[in-house]
């Protein structure tokens, strides 16, 4: 019947879509450059502020980037936000050689977050830039790009494998942070008026708490 065709259809998408963000995934993992995810970690972990930009799709990767690097760094910024692009740009003012300009974007890429790259590099300002491939229009301006890979057939980009790699760039940076595991269990406790039915800390049996 048509109606059991649609099920069947819509059951396809489901493991089609797994499928794909399963394949994004291992081709970003057999592709890394070490060498630049190294210099990636150490860049962020001496910034004295980071600073995220990404816009459209990208700006909710950039917040879940800001949430990932919160615990370790001690001053990272979001650009995207009610204030639009302007109030970024007036905020990079402020950033110089100290610090770091981490630039989110994929096909089709926004000029926003290549212009703030811009702003960046003109500050002195070190450009990290997560990105697609060497030809992506924000890999010129950076540093150091870690690249992802993010074809789909059902949105413009695959976001699973880019969450992915900001996990990876999070967990990497919180392992080399001092203090890290001190510095989580600070955040619980400041959130744990919020949590249900929270007795205490989690942890992953490594010594590393986890909080959502």
């Amino acid at each position: 019947s048509s109606a059991a065709s649609d099920v069947y259809k819509r059951q396809e998408v489901f493991a089609a879509a797994l499928e794909e963000s399963r394949r994004n995934i291992d081709a970003t993992r057999q592709s890394l450059d070490y060498a630049a995810c190294e210099a990636a970690v150490e860049r962020i972990g001496k910034a004295r502020s980071i600073y995220i930009g990404g816009f459209g799709a990208s700006a909710w990767l950039a917040g879940l980037l800001q949430h990932g690097l919160d615990s370790s760094c001690s001053d990272v910024r979001l650009l995207s936000g009610v204030s639009g692009v302007t109030h970024a740009a007036r905020t990079l003012m402020h950033a110089g050689p100290q610090d770091v300009f981490i630039g989110v974007t994929f096909p089709r890429y926004l000029t926003d977050t290549i212009a703030l790259a811009q702003i960046a590099r003109g500050q002195g300002c070190a450009v990290l830039a997560l990105t697609d491939r060497p030809g992506s229009a924000l890999a010129p301006l950076a540093d150091v790009a870690l690249y992802c890979q993010t074809e789909t057939s059902y949105r413009p980009n695959c976001e699973t494998s880019v969450l992915a790699l900001i996990e990876a760039l999070t967990s990497a940076v919180a392992l080399r942070a001092p203090g890290a595991v001190q510095s989580a269990g600070r955040i619980l406790q400041a959130v744990r008026p919020w949590l249900h039915g929270g007795n205490g800390p989690r942890t992953n049996g490594t010594n590393c708490l986890l909080y959502t």
